[in-house]
């Protein structure tokens, strides 16, 4: 008798939650919400929902459950979801529930595996898995409503110090955030990018995101157009990359973007990139020549530092300031023409350890400026430079470290002081003053 009671209750409830919920996801045709070819668990019933709920100890929303009764758990088509900060949050998996599957959400790797073994926070349930395998994960986060109320709906990254961001208010408005790539695929270079690296909302490549496997990239990625925004990191310490050719349409490449990328040889960036210029190739090691693009207004730190393979570089009359660190060991690299746009450069290890340099042209007017201990240290560790042109005047050295440096007149010494310190072989620079250079040493070796 109980279990009879019992059952027409369960059917009851279900039938309430249906109805409940049918217009909720009125919007979105369930019938191709998934894609088919991704794992599911078994069709869901009563038992199943009570049997998770008591094992994961929270009550799970009645939208979650009217979802897992279309198709219990798998990769939903529309797998991209953009937060409030224009970021994506790849999606390649929403979890099921389970009595026999180790992946479902109370399975033995689910969600209590993820917060015990990754160290994540202890306020809810993983809900759904990413492409980083571990590295970060969509949560449903009880820490506001307690075990029995409707959570929303968060992102967390391990690698990140386990950083929160939240994508929704509640999993109906998570569900209905998602977005979807719509972009024809033409080779198998772009297949393995828009698989594993690009995303999209509403139906627009947008960004190629950070964080995703790349050690199967590649040699040549042709990034699709369309794609306005490649990440921070997004290529950081690919082994394997060789070419990246980026469409007209990308605006914006973030810090780091290709960094430590030690087989890249070759760039193609696009006229259309914008602004700042932060440590996108640094360590790239096989890196022969660069173009940045008219546009750019800063070339931030370490922008180029360790790229020894770097012989010729072409700096836009755009650029207004460059950072320190900027050329630091490029020891392919002969000539350096900054142009008069130029109006600031930090001199802190900059143009420093460029063993072939030879020729430098500069800004008459150009400001020095210097942001760490280091002080002014330009020009260190260049044995080949000869020729020092600033503005339309040439100054040249002898073969090997700077001996002798003429300057101008009209230069105060605190006008001097602020351009850079200067180590020589011999004595020091006739037209200074005694109290005008901060560090005056006879060699390089005794620095």
């Amino acid at each position: 008798m109980f279990d009879k009671y019992r059952q027409k209750l369960g059917s009851l409830l279900n039938k309430c939650i249906q109805e409940k919920h049918a217009d909720m996801f009125e919007s979105i045709d369930l019938e191709n919400f998934w894609d088919e070819g991704s794992d599911k668990c078994e069709p869901l019933t009563n038992e199943l929902i009570r049997f998770t709920q008591a094992e994961l100890g929270y009550k799970l929303p009645d939208s979650y459950i009217y979802l897992m009764k279309n198709r219990n758990g798998g990769k939903p088509k529309n797998h991209c979801f953009v937060t409030k900060d224009f970021n994506m949050v790849y999606i390649s998996h929403i979890l099921g529930m389970s009595l026999t599957d180790p992946y479902a959400l109370s399975g033995k790797f689910g969600s209590r595996f993820m917060i015990k073994e990754w160290g994540y926070p202890d306020t809810g349930v993983v809900i759904c898995h990413s492409a980083t395998r571990g590295h970060d994960a969509v949560f449903l986060d009880y820490s506001e409503c307690g075990r029995n109320g409707e959570p929303k709906v968060v992102y967390i990254e391990q690698e990140a110090n386990y950083r929160t961001t939240l994508l929704a208010d509640s999993f109906e408005e998570f569900i209905k955030g998602l977005g979807c790539i719509d972009v024809e695929v033409l080779d198998t270079a772009n297949t393995w990018f828009l698989k594993k690296c690009a995303e999209v909302y509403d139906g627009k490549l947008v960004v190629c995101k950070k964080g995703y496997d790349i050690d199967q990239c590649p040699k040549e990625v042709v990034i699709p157009d369309g794609v306005t925004v490649i990440d921070e990191e997004a290529f950081y310490k690919d082994k394997n990359i060789v070419k990246v050719v980026c469409p007209e349409s990308v605006e914006v490449i973030g810090d780091r973007a290709f960094f430590v990328c030690e087989k890249l040889e070759e760039v193609i960036l696009p006229k259309t990139l914008k602004d700042r210029f932060k440590e996108i190739f640094g360590e790239c090691t096989s890196l022969k020549h660069i173009d940045i693009p008219h546009g750019v207004t800063e070339i931030g730190e370490y922008a180029f530092s360790y790229c020894s393979a770097l012989e010729t570089l072409t700096i836009p009359d755009t650029v207004k300031k460059i950072e320190n660190n900027v050329f630091m060991d490029c020891r392919s690299l002969r000539e350096l023409y900054i142009p008069d746009s130029v109006e600031v450069i930090n001199a802190s290890v900059n143009i420093v350890g460029c063993d072939k340099l030879e020729r430098v042209r500069l800004p008459e007017n150009v400001k020095f400026i210097t942001t760490d201990d280091c002080g002014y240290t330009m020009f260190m560790e260049c044995p080949s430079l000869k020729e020092l042109i600033v503005g339309d005047k040439s100054y040249s050295f002898y073969p090997g470290e700077i001996e002798t440096v003429e300057v101008k007149d009209y230069l105060s010494d605190e006008d001097i002081k602020a351009m850079l310190a200067i180590w020589c072989k011999g004595e020091k620079p006739y037209a200074v003053s005694d109290d005008a250079i901060a560090r005056v040493k006879q060699t390089l070796a005794e620095y």
